[in-house]
Protein backbone atom coordinates (compact mmCIF):
# COMPACT_ATOMS: atom_id res chain seq x y z
CA UNK A 1 0.00 0.00 0.00
CA UNK A 2 2.77 2.44 0.96
CA UNK A 3 4.60 1.88 -2.35
CA UNK A 4 1.40 2.43 -4.31
CA UNK A 5 0.84 5.73 -2.52
CA UNK A 6 4.38 6.88 -3.38
CA UNK A 7 3.81 5.92 -7.01
CA UNK A 8 0.52 7.82 -7.18
CA UNK A 9 2.02 10.92 -5.59
CA UNK A 10 4.97 10.95 -7.95
CA UNK A 11 8.55 11.41 -6.92
CA UNK A 12 9.24 14.86 -5.58
CA UNK A 13 11.95 16.63 -7.49
CA UNK A 14 13.79 19.64 -6.17
CA UNK A 15 17.16 21.19 -5.61
CA UNK A 16 19.68 23.67 -6.88
CA UNK A 17 20.41 23.46 -10.60
CA UNK A 18 22.71 25.21 -13.07
CA UNK A 19 21.79 27.60 -15.84
CA UNK A 20 21.28 25.07 -18.65
CA UNK A 21 18.87 22.82 -16.71
CA UNK A 22 17.13 25.97 -15.41
CA UNK A 23 16.66 27.20 -19.00
CA UNK A 24 15.27 23.79 -20.00
CA UNK A 25 12.80 23.89 -17.10
CA UNK A 26 11.68 27.37 -18.22
CA UNK A 27 10.33 25.77 -21.41
CA UNK A 28 7.80 23.74 -19.43
CA UNK A 29 4.71 24.53 -17.41
CA UNK A 30 6.41 26.27 -14.48
CA UNK A 31 6.00 29.26 -12.20
CA UNK A 32 9.08 31.49 -12.06
CA UNK A 33 9.60 33.33 -8.77
CA UNK A 34 12.09 36.15 -8.20
CA UNK A 35 12.61 36.29 -4.43
CA UNK A 36 14.70 39.49 -4.45
CA UNK A 37 13.60 42.91 -3.22
CA UNK A 38 11.47 45.22 -5.39
CA UNK A 39 14.51 47.49 -5.89
CA UNK A 40 16.58 44.56 -7.20
CA UNK A 41 13.71 43.44 -9.43
CA UNK A 42 13.52 46.93 -10.97
CA UNK A 43 17.12 46.54 -12.15
CA UNK A 44 16.16 43.59 -14.36
CA UNK A 45 14.61 40.14 -14.04
CA UNK A 46 14.24 36.88 -15.93
CA UNK A 47 11.26 37.12 -18.31
CA UNK A 48 7.90 36.12 -16.83
CA UNK A 49 9.21 36.14 -13.24
CA UNK A 50 6.79 37.00 -10.46
CA UNK A 51 8.26 39.08 -7.67
CA UNK A 52 7.87 37.52 -4.22
CA UNK A 53 10.22 39.32 -1.83
CA UNK A 54 11.84 36.81 0.53
CA UNK A 55 12.59 39.61 3.01
CA UNK A 56 8.94 40.65 3.24
CA UNK A 57 7.04 39.75 6.42
CA UNK A 58 4.32 38.47 4.06
CA UNK A 59 6.57 35.91 2.34
CA UNK A 60 5.34 32.90 4.37
CA UNK A 61 1.71 33.90 3.81
CA UNK A 62 2.33 34.27 0.09
CA UNK A 63 3.80 30.76 0.00
CA UNK A 64 0.61 29.40 1.54
CA UNK A 65 -1.39 30.81 -1.39
CA UNK A 66 0.66 28.98 -4.03
CA UNK A 67 -0.38 25.66 -5.59
CA UNK A 68 1.98 23.09 -4.06
CA UNK A 69 1.49 20.70 -6.98
CA UNK A 70 3.00 23.08 -9.56
CA UNK A 71 6.65 23.24 -10.53
CA UNK A 72 8.51 26.33 -9.31
CA UNK A 73 11.76 27.89 -10.46
CA UNK A 74 13.22 30.36 -7.99
CA UNK A 75 16.15 32.73 -7.98
CA UNK A 76 17.61 35.65 -6.09
CA UNK A 77 20.78 37.72 -6.51
CA UNK A 78 23.39 35.06 -5.76
CA UNK A 79 21.57 32.00 -4.40
CA UNK A 80 21.37 32.65 -0.65
CA UNK A 81 17.76 33.79 -0.31
CA UNK A 82 16.49 31.43 -2.98
CA UNK A 83 18.27 28.54 -1.21
CA UNK A 84 16.45 29.44 2.00
CA UNK A 85 13.20 29.84 0.05
CA UNK A 86 13.75 26.39 -1.46
CA UNK A 87 14.05 24.89 2.02
CA UNK A 88 10.93 26.72 3.25
CA UNK A 89 8.96 25.53 0.24
CA UNK A 90 10.02 21.92 0.74
CA UNK A 91 9.16 22.11 4.45
CA UNK A 92 5.75 23.51 3.46
CA UNK A 93 4.98 20.54 1.20
CA UNK A 94 5.95 21.76 -2.26
CA UNK A 95 7.04 18.84 -4.45
CA UNK A 96 8.89 20.36 -7.40
CA UNK A 97 11.11 23.36 -6.73
CA UNK A 98 14.32 24.31 -8.55
CA UNK A 99 16.71 26.99 -7.34
CA UNK A 100 19.04 28.72 -9.83
CA UNK A 101 22.61 28.11 -8.68
CA UNK A 102 24.43 31.43 -8.39
CA UNK A 103 21.23 33.42 -8.84
CA UNK A 104 20.75 36.22 -11.32
CA UNK A 105 24.46 37.08 -11.10
CA UNK A 106 25.29 33.71 -12.67
CA UNK A 107 22.47 34.23 -15.21
CA UNK A 108 23.98 37.58 -16.26
CA UNK A 109 27.52 36.19 -16.30
CA UNK A 110 26.31 33.51 -18.74
CA UNK A 111 25.02 36.34 -20.97
CA UNK A 112 21.38 35.34 -20.55
CA UNK A 113 18.71 37.98 -21.28
CA UNK A 114 17.04 40.13 -18.65
CA UNK A 115 13.70 41.88 -18.91
CA UNK A 116 13.07 45.41 -17.68
CA UNK A 117 9.91 46.60 -15.96
CA UNK A 118 7.52 48.58 -18.11
CA UNK A 119 7.62 52.28 -17.33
Amino acid sequence: MWMILLFLMGDPVSGTIGIEPFKEQLQGDVVLLDVRTPAEYEQGFIADAQLMNFNSPEFANQLENLDKAKTYLIYCRSGGRSGRALNLMLESGFLNVFDLQGGILAWEQAKQPLSQPEK
